[in-house]
């Protein structure tokens, strides 16, 4: 499938961007990257984080001109053999944090997105939430 999906991408001069999860790990990026220069990482750091519990922030900078998107999401380390819960920000482990900087630092061409996730507390709501995510963010960068 992926061949299937870098001829075709190839052939249109088209990028194709995978969203991650986690699965794969760095030989699994390694592989779709190497499979067409028009693939590209739609990646998820609170799903790598979350699955992996390692930092997405040598994934960023290694393959950062293969990056077309990031998914931004706060979520705890995993524990045995599950993944840590989705958290509001703030509340989690994932380095958003970092990772902002990183982009800000570099200059990184490629958006992040908020991707809400995360159970809405009693009492608010997804729009007051999503405030709440965008202010951590422009905190982060500050």
């Amino acid at each position: 499938l992926l061949a299937r999906v870098a001829d075709y991408s190839a052939k249109r001069k088209l990028a194709i961007a995978f969203h991650t999860h986690g699965q794969g790990g760095d030989s699994g990026f390694d592989k779709v990257l190497s499979a067409s220069k028009y693939t590209a990482l739609n990646f998820d750091v609170g799903h790598y984080f979350g699955v992996t519990g390692k930092s997405p922030v040598p994934v960023i900078e290694k393959y950062h001109d293969r990056i077309s998107s990031i998914h931004l999401k706060d979520r705890k380390a995993p524990t045995g053999t599950s993944g840590g819960p989705n958290m509001p920000f703030g509340q989690g482990e994932t380095p958003i944090q970092a990772i902002l900087q990183l982009m800000k630092t570099n200059k990184y061409k490629f958006p992040a997105s908020i991707e809400y996730e995360y159970n809405t507390p009693e009492g608010s709501d997804v729009l007051s939430e999503m405030k709440k995510c965008l202010q951590y963010a422009k905190d982060a960068l500050a």
